[in-house]
Order: structure tokens, then C-alpha cells, then sequence
């Protein structure tokens, strides 16, 4: 199951990574760390921590400061995790 995550993320990119989702995901402004968080948490529980950071990253690649967004994506996503966990056991 872990495996295919994998197969699904790269088979997204390659079919659903367009010039105009490309271009919605940057107006995104992904470049501030309140928006990359939030994008990435939301993702995180859509799909789960791993695939979600697989899918940030091409988008990575256009931001000033990679060491800084990876770190952001990295406290994100294990937060997120966290936050499920925690949502959860309020319903």
C-alpha cells in the first residue's frame, strides 16, 4: 500500500501537472510560510504526510529559500499528522 502512494504521486504529477495547475498553485503564494503551511497540512490529510511532500515538490523548486520551505513542509506535514489524530478524537 506504501508503495503504491508512490506510484499514484508520480503518475499525478506526470498526468495532472499542467501549465495552469502550475499557475494556480503558484498564486498560492507558497513563498510565506503561513500559506505553505496551510497547503501543506490540508494536503497531508487528503493523502498522507509522505505523498503530499512527493507533491510539493516540483513546486519547491520555484521558491527563493529551498532549506526554508523544506522545513516549513517538514513541521507541516508532522503537525498535520498530529492534528488528525486530535480532530479525530473530538467528533
Amino acid at each position: 500500500m506504501f508503495a503504491g502512494l508512490f506510484i499514484i504521486v508520480g503518475g499525478a504529477e506526470r498526468a495532472l501537472l499542467t501549465p495552469d495547475v502550475t499557475a494556480a498553485v503558484g498564486r498560492l503564494h507558497l513563498d510565506q510560510i503561513p500559506a505553505l503551511s496551510a497547503v501543506t497540512a490540508v494536503l497531508s490529510n487528503l493523502v498522507s504526510n509522505v505523498p503530499a511532500v512527493l507533491m510539493l515538490k516540483p513546486f519547491v523548486g520555484a521558491l527563493n529559500d529551498h532549506d526554508k520551505a523544506w522545513l516549513v513542509i517538514a513541521m507541516a506535514s508532522t503537525l498535520a499528522g498530529n492534528f488528525t489524530v486530535w480532530a479525530r478524537s473530538l467528533v
